[in-house]
């Protein structure tokens, strides 16, 4: 049995994928060559002292993407949370 994408949703397309992970690994490349200035240093500094459990190159992509950043969902958190708004939009959702 293949396994397939819900209906009304598309399957991301091979390219697409690599083109994210490009873009990805592009703004990690650009945000270890900004830490070379002191201002930028001090802001890792920072993001590293907040994200102290997360790798360096997710530390990167935290600063690079959302400099305020003070928490970051898991996958599971963030997957939970869309499928819980999902089924209470479809009615089948009931509060405890």
């Amino acid at each position: 049995m293949a396994i397939t994408s819900p209906p009304g949703r598309a399957e991301p397309a091979a390219s697409d994928a690599r083109q994210a992970k490009t873009d990805l690994l592009n703004q990690l490349a650009e945000g270890v060559l900004a830490l070379t200035s002191s201002t930028a240093w001090a802001n890792w500094l920072m993001t590293s002292r907040q994200f102290h459990r997360y790798s360096f190159q997710n530390q990167i992509l935290i600063l690079k993407q959302r400099p305020e950043a003070t928490w970051v969902a898991g996958a599971g958190y963030a997957w939970a949370a869309t499928s819980a708004r999902a089924s209470e939009r479809s009615g089948s959702w009931r509060p405890a």
